[in-house]
């Protein structure tokens, strides 16, 4: 959504921004079958 990906990074507690990178793309593919819990409201 634009943020910037070292800040990404940091938040999730990342050291190396190459897995911060792998957790995104994989979290990209399966954004369609993820719903959240707020969802339910």
């Amino acid at each position: 959504n634009g943020s910037n990906i070292r800040t990404v990074q940091e938040l999730l507690g990342h050291t190396c921004v190459e897995t911060t990178m792998i957790y995104l793309h994989v979290m990209e593919d399966e954004k369609d079958q993820t719903l959240s819990p707020l969802d339910a409201l």
